[in-house]
C-alpha cells in the first residue's frame, strides 16, 4: 500500500515541477576544438552571416526575402563542398557532411516557404539553425563566440533555437515580443 502511495506522490511531484525550464542542447551537441581549422572558420563565416539574414527575414515575416536568401545560401554552401582544402580526411568528411545536412534543411525551408505555412517556415529555420550549430560544433569553430538562444513554442516540444554573435537578442520567431533575450549557452563552452 505504501509503495503505491509513494509512487503516486512521485508522479504528483514530477507533474507539478516548473515546465518553463529551457532546453539544454549540451547533450545534443559536442564542441570539438581538436577539429579547429582557421580555413574552415573563414569559409563558414559567410554562411553564418547569411543565416543571420535569414533570421532578419523571419523577424520581418518576409517570405520572399527568406526564399531568395535560402537560394543564395544553397549556392554558396554547395560551392563550399567543392573547395579543396588541405584537411585531415576525417575533418574534410565532417565539413562536407555538415554542409550537405545544412543544404538539406535549406531545401526544406524553400519548400515550406512555397507552402505559405508560417509554422512550417519557423520550424524549417529552426532546423537550419540546429544543423548550423552542429556543423560549427563539429569543426570547432572559434573565429567568433557563438551564442545559442532558445524560446518555448507551443507546437514544438524543444522550442525554437537560433544562433547569434551577441549575448542578447530579440526573438526572431516571435517578432511581436520586443524584449531582449539572454543567450542560453555559448557554443565554445559546450562539453
Amino acid at each position: 500500500m505504501y509503495k503505491y502511495f509513494g509512487f503516486i506522490a512521485c508522479i504528483l511531484i514530477l507533474s507539478c515541477t516548473d515546465s518553463s525550464k529551457k532546453v539544454s542542447f549540451a547533450t545534443n551537441f559536442q564542441y570539438m576544438p581538436q577539429n579547429h581549422n582557421n580555413n574552415l572558420d573563414h569559409s563558414v563565416g559567410k554562411v553564418i552571416k547569411d543565416y543571420q539574414e535569414l533570421l532578419k527575414g523571419l523577424s520581418n515575416k518576409d517570405t520572399l526575402f527568406i526564399y531568395q536568401n535560402a537560394n543564395d545560401m544553397l549556392k554558396s554552401t554547395d560551392s563550399l563542398t567543392n573547395v579543396k582544402m588541405e584537411l585531415d580526411s576525417n575533418i574534410q568528411k565532417i565539413w562536407i557532411d555538415g554542409l550537405n545536412n545544412f543544404n538539406a534543411e535549406l531545401q526544406g525551408l524553400q519548400l515550406s516557404v512555397g507552402l505559405n505555412d508560417w509554422q512550417e517556415t519557423n520550424t524549417a529555420i529552426h532546423m537550419c539553425g540546429l544543423q548550423l550549430l552542429n556543423l560549427l560544433a563539429q569543426i570547432g569553430y572559434k573565429e567568433h563566440q557563438v551564442y545559442i538562444f532558445n524560446v518555448e513554442n507551443k507546437k514544438s516540444e524543444d522550442g525554437f533555437v537560433w544562433l547569434g554573435f551577441q549575448k542578447q537578442s530579440r526573438d526572431p520567431f516571435h517578432p511581436e515580443n520586443r524584449k531582449l533575450i539572454e543567450a542560453q549557452e555559448v557554443l565554445q563552452e559546450i562539453k
